[in-house]
């Protein structure tokens, strides 16, 4: 396939995580008032989505023990990445925190340039690093880029998040060498649904019965963790199955960039629950990122 191909279905996957980062952000700060809910939620719509995706596809593949553990660690990676992250945004400003944790294609570059034989080249490198700093910049709101690399006891952990999101964007590449993009998404589930769920506690389920009660809330949890995740997940596996994981990966990290589109265009409507500022120098800053992350992808199209 051309690079067109898998640039494609990476972008649908940053646009799909850009709409769940929207309606995560609302989630959690109106509708779930327990984290380990929203990881109990996410947990249930994981192996939920297995059993259909199963169901559908079923596992053709002859089982190879060794990627089915690589595919169910990618998995076990992405979902105590996530666990970290909300864990370090509960110290650190959210900028900061999302900031860093967008660095994740350079490990996922270092990963498949040593372990994968992957050629970068100069031009893909300079597209990569122009991405990752245009979706880096993108995160920052109300910090300079100083405040945002100052060393803190919470930097290790971010960095960690950024390492484990890597990590599983290179597991599921190894994976896809051997499984169809459905068996790798069922096994990867499984993983990332028990780094999840080994937080669930008996108290959380008085929380997540209310959560079902509430209409909005049932809707709210029915489209980001049935649909909408699966969806953007699925995107990014089919990527990664048609193209090199380092340049996915880069693509994949602009989720930022639609995140910040999304509540601009919220904030001009009646949902501002947002609350993003829309100063002239927010513009002027977003506006520069989006131009670097544009131009990021240009470059890798044109490689």
């Amino acid at each position: 396939m051309t690079t067109l191909d898998w640039t494609l279905f990476a972008i649908l996957s940053a646009v799909t995580f850009g709409i769940v980062s929207v309606l995560d952000k609302l989630l959690l700060s109106v509708n779930i008032r327990v984290i380990q809910a929203y990881y109990a939620w996410l947990g249930i719509a994981l192996l939920a989505n297995s059993i259909v995706v199963y169901i559908i596809f079923g596992m053709q593949e002859q089982w190879i023990f060794s990627t089915t553990m690589i595919a169910y660690g990618a998995g076990l990676s992405w979902g105590m990445a996530l666990v970290l992250s909300f864990y370090a945004i509960k110290y650190e400003e959210i900028s900061r925190a999302t900031a860093i944790y967008q660095t994740f294609p350079i490990f996922v570059a270092i990963f498949a340039v040593i372990f994968l034989g992957e050629t970068i080249g100069i031009g893909r490198g300079i597209a990569i690093g122009t991405i990752v700093v245009g979706a880096y910049l993108i995160s920052i709101k109300g910090i300079t880029i100083a405040q945002a690399l100052r060393p803190t006891k919470y930097l290790p952990i971010l960095v960690l998040a950024s390492l484990m999101v890597g990590i599983g964007h290179f597991g599921g590449k190894v994976a896809l060498e051997d499984y169809s993009v459905p068996t790798a998404y069922i096994i990867r589930s499984l993983g990332m649904a028990t780094s999840l769920l080994v937080f669930f506690r008996p108290k959380v389920t008085k929380e997540m019965i209310r959560n079902f009660k509430d209409a909005q809330t049932r809707y709210l949890v029915f489209l980001v963790f049935f649909i909408l995740s699966p969806a953007a997940v699925a995107f990014a596996l089919i990527a990664t199955n048609i193209g090199p994981v380092s340049l996915v990966s880069s693509v994949v990290a602009t989720r930022p960039m639609f995140v910040f589109l999304f509540a601009t265009i919220l904030s001009k409507t009646r949902l501002h629950f947002m609350g993003e500022p829309l100063k002239r120098d927010t513009f002027l800053l977003k506006g520069f990122s989006i131009t670097l992350v544009v131009g990021g992808l240009v470059i890798l199209h044109v490689m």
